[in-house]
């Protein structure tokens, strides 16, 4: 999917350094817009976006019972030709069931 809001977060110059293959999920619980919202971190330790509403509020729920500080996904970086910056994020079916087996 497309990383959200990533003209607000970096610069374009800065969405070609921090865009790159793997990419952090990290829960923003104390969000005041939205609770359940799911930054986008470049491996650099810099926020480049947000998963959508509307897959963060049925990833979120998934991620906090997973109790990690960050959730490492692959993606995909700017090219020459875009800068538009993609994350790979788990389909929430499959992300239930690892919950499922990981928390028993």
């Amino acid at each position: 999917m497309r990383i959200k809001g990533s003209a607000y977060a970096v610069s374009d110059a800065e969405r070609r350094r921090q865009g790159g293959a793997e990419y952090l999920l990290i829960r923003e619980p104390d969000n005041e817009v939205d609770p359940s919202a799911v930054a986008v971190y470049g491996m650099k330790g810099v926020r480049v976006g947000y998963v959508s509403t509307a897959r963060a509020a049925s990833l979120s729920p998934l991620l906090a019972q997973l109790d990690a500080d960050a959730f490492k996904v692959s993606g995909a970086g700017a090219t020459a030709s875009s800068i538009v910056l993609w994350v790979d994020v788990p389909r929430v079916d499959a992300l239930r069931r690892f919950v499922r087996d990981v928390t028993k």
